[in-house]
């Protein structure tokens, strides 16, 4: 948003580069912002539990699929962002019902049979319920593992290639 009212947005997108390399420079840009807060959060949790290395570099793994599948999710909302800020609040509700609907802050067991397959096939829920079960029992479940990559390619994939769509078709507006 900041490029788009700067009017400096069309310049980067000028640029020979693919717009994947531009969600991975933003993502890495972020990880190592966001490095010393996993590395105290791993610290004090291992006070109260430390899980055994396998189950704990599974937990790193899928948190940093978790957060590329968010990255994916952050293009679109890019995308919708350039090209007409009226969609902003409709991604803005999306994205609450997903992280509502990702069981982080309470269990499944609170949610109404009628929404818990809706629950179960988030992708953010499966990957919570994987680092919860590998830090805590140090079980670690394929299924989930390869439910969650799947979806990160995915979204990388179509992030990128909605992201093209719109910006060849609509380009920046507003501002």
């Amino acid at each position: 948003m900041n490029e788009k009212y700067w009017k400096t947005i069309e310049a980067v997108f000028i640029s020979p580069i693919s717009y994947l390399s531009i969600v991975i420079g933003v993502g890495i840009s972020e990880i190592i912002r966001l490095i010393p807060t996993l590395i105290v959060f791993i610290i004090v949790a291992s006070f109260f539990s430390l899980p055994n290395p396998i189950a704990l570099i599974f937990a790193v793994i899928m948190l940093f699929m978790l957060f590329l599948f968010c990255c994916s999710l952050g293009l679109i909302h890019g995308a919708a962002a350039l090209s007409n800020e009226n969609f902003l609040p409709v991604f803005g509700y999306l994205f609450m019902g997903l992280s509502l609907l990702s069981c982080f802050f309470y269990p499944i067991g609170l949610i109404p049979d009628a929404l818990k397959p809706l629950v179960e096939i988030n992708p953010l829920y499966q990957g919570v319920a994987f680092i919860r079960d590998a830090w805590i029992t140090g079980e670690i479940s394929i299924i989930s593992f390869a439910y969650v990559f799947a979806f990160m390619i995915v979204g990388l994939i179509l992030s990128v290639q909605i992201f093209t769509k719109v910006w060849k078709t609509l380009g920046v507006e507003g501002y």
